[in-house]
């Protein structure tokens, strides 16, 4: 029986983690949605609250966006979390 119990435990855990997990990212894309919808023609305000968010949610201690053209992309956009700036960066 308490094997049974320490099982529930441990199935229940990882469904609240994974639960915690959704929610977390729902709030990131709320929160970017409503600075689109705000602010429609600035793309900066748009631009720091997905690094901010996405920083958050990856459990970084910092995001960076950062402008991309190379062998695979005409025109865009990277983000990267702050450890795997710091390599770029070192390269």
């Amino acid at each position: 029986m308490s094997e049974e119990l320490g099982q529930f435990i441990s199935r229940l855990r990882l469904v609240i983690a994974g639960t915690w997990r959704v929610l977390e990212q729902q709030t990131a894309t709320a929160e970017i949605l409503g600075v689109i919808a705000s602010s429609p023609t600035d793309i900066q305000p748009v631009l720091d609250v997905i690094a901010e968010n996405a920083a958050r949610v990856c459990g970084a201690k910092d995001a960076h966006i950062l402008p991309c053209r190379g062998r695979f992309t005409s025109n865009g956009i990277v983000l990267w979390a702050t450890a795997r700036a710091r390599w770029i960066r070192r390269r």
